[in-house]
């Protein structure tokens, strides 16, 4: 009794003070990200592909000129050629578009979680969970994600159709239309048909399964006609982990010379799945990093997390069954996609769902359990997350410093040793 008294008092406290806490650390968050200028690698990499060719040749060609791992980005080509040129590629107006986009994303959320009728401690579980977490850092700040970032947006307006008990012709139409743009923007799109065929399904609306298997086949189409492939060339197209090791491109290609490479996709699919619950394996293998400490804390923070998605989940999948339907879904479908090789980015739009499925079973928790002790897991795990936030706000601190460092190296560079460094002077983007 004592016990719950207590728990309800610090929840109460919690109402009052985690909207502010939260605006304000994702404030500072925000602030963080527009201090940071072009990186010399990814992200000048990206700016020299984009002004060193012409419209015609980035809509009909592969993203950055990628030939092991070929990416057909049309869309997004189109808003950085564009964004790009008209602020004379200053970083500033860039990072605020990358800001701004993350504003816009954490709105939808919490609308989401609005009309899902989660009470605010549920509703800010859920926010913080997606500001701290590693699966959408590159969506922040990466100029070669800003796809992704344009496709978390789209996703979670169409899993906010996709809740309503009923939809009109009008909505499935938007559903339709957002789903065949999506996978134009980065290959993860694809993962909103898998929302949209379900709801169709539901609705029985066939009329729509027409412009939508047209749009399916129809963007494979363009993706093979511009890049002579569908998937990776290469049979391992990155470094990855294995079991309690990592590996480069050619070990994977030793290791299974002469084999098949069905034992490695089946691994990594599983590894995904399973690090997006309990943060292990790190990059497909089960190793620790060399940030033994927050390593740690983030291997006891996510288990606990996931276990607040199991205390409740026969309540929540009574009360919500269409989002659990929905997210299990596409957290399956996007393992699936990651195949080729683990990286934690791959599940961004699994992390999202996950994002969503804690805030249900945060709100089933605090409204209908009265287990003292899950309770108490609960007011842990939100607590962690605001704390894991400092991470994310250091990482981001490190990439700022790291680049500040790069670009003094520049000048004493000689112009023969990287093309990339010429570039970067005769187009002023030292500032």
């Amino acid at each position: 009794m004592f016990l719950n008294e207590l728990l309800n008092r610090i929840k109460h406290l919690l109402d009052i003070s985690i909207r502010p806490i939260f605006w304000l650390l994702a404030l500072l968050l925000g602030v963080l990200i527009l201090n940071v200028r072009f990186n010399i690698g990814e992200d000048l990499l990206t700016l020299h592909y984009i002004q060193s060719n012409s419209m015609t040749e980035l809509l009909t060609s592969s993203y950055l000129g990628l030939t092991g791992t070929p990416a057909f980005r049309p869309a997004v080509v189109f808003i950085q050629k564009v964004i790009l040129e008209t602020f004379n590629f200053h970083y500033m107006p860039l990072r605020f578009f990358f800001v701004a986009g993350y504003g816009i994303f954490m709105w939808q959320l919490n609308v989401l979680f609005r009309e899902l009728g989660l009470q605010r401690i549920a509703r800010y579980a859920g926010l913080f969970y997606v500001l701290s977490a590693t699966y959408l850092f590159s969506p922040k700040i990466t100029i070669g994600y800003t796809g992704a970032l344009l496709l978390l947006i789209l996703f979670v307006v169409l899993f906010r159709f996709a809740c309503r008990e009923s939809l009109t012709t009008k909505d499935l139409s938007i559903m339709t239309a957002i789903t065949v743009v999506a996978p134009f923007f980065i290959e993860h799109g694809v993962l909103c048909y898998v929302i949209t065929g379900i709801i169709l399904l539901r609705c029985r609306r066939w009329e729509f399964l027409i412009p939508l298997f047209l749009g399916f086949f129809g963007y494979f189409w363009c993706r093979s006609m511009v890049l002579d492939a569908i998937t990776a060339t290469h049979r391992f197209p990155r470094a990855s982990g294995y079991w309690f090791a990592h590996y480069e491109k050619d070990e994977l290609t030793a290791l299974f010379e002469g084999k098949s490479g069905l034992p490695y996709y089946l691994y990594t699919m599983f590894a995904q799945f399973l690090s997006l619950f309990t943060s292990q394996p790190t990059f497909g293998a089960f190793t620790l990093s060399p940030n033994f400490l927050l390593k740690v804390f983030r291997v006891l923070l996510l288990p606990l997390s996931t276990l607040l998605l199991v205390v409740p989940f026969k309540t929540t999948l009574s009360q919500h069954r269409w989002p659990w339907l929905l997210s299990g879904a596409v957290i399956l479908a996007n393992s699936v996609l990651s195949f080729s090789y683990a990286r934690p980015r791959i599940m961004m739009v699994a992390s999202v769902c996950y994002a969503i499925l804690f805030g249900i079973s945060f709100h089933a928790i605090w409204k209908q359990s009265s287990a003292s002790w899950i309770r108490l897991i609960s007011i842990i795990v939100i607590m962690g997350w605001v704390v894991h936030f400092g991470s994310v706000a250091a990482r981001v601190i490190k990439v700022s410093t790291l680049v500040n460092r790069d670009y003094a190296t520049i000048p004493v560079l000689e112009d023969s040793r990287n093309e990339i460094y010429q570039h970067v002077r005769d187009n002023h983007f030292l500032r």
